[in-house]
């Protein structure tokens, strides 16, 4: 499985990248620009989501810990909501970082090496 995983980002990659270099104003306007809009709108939603979401895990977990008995099993479960919510909220980013920045580069780069059909 973790084989797949590789496989098929590796996959797109490659496709992206020769189709880039075979049809450079195709690629910018059909699929560059529409994929680095949604890489960064992404990256947006997710941000806002998740800051909303770590808002509202660290308020209960105030709430919970004054008033609560049981406070060890109070913070960590809360815990364990800001950690999952902080990984999704890294791995987003840096993959639409990534994405952006990949697409960026096969946006400019055949037009500077002067590639054609």
């Amino acid at each position: 499985m973790e084989m797949i995983s590789w496989t098929i980002p590796l996959a797109i990659m490659t496709g992206l990248t020769i189709t880039a270099y075979k049809y450079p104003e195709a690629f910018r306007s059909r699929v560059a620009y529409p994929l680095l809009a949604l890489s960064i709108l992404a990256i947006v939603f997710v941000s806002v989501f998740n800051l909303g979401s770590l808002g509202s895990n660290v308020g209960s977990l105030v709430e919970e810990v004054t008033r609560s008995d049981a406070r060890t099993a109070v913070i960590q479960f809360y815990a364990g909501r800001v950690r999952e919510r902080y990984s999704l909220q890294v791995t987003t980013l840096l993959g639409g970082m990534t994405v952006a920045a990949y697409i960026s580069l096969l946006i400019y780069l055949p037009g500077k090496l002067n590639f054609k059909k």
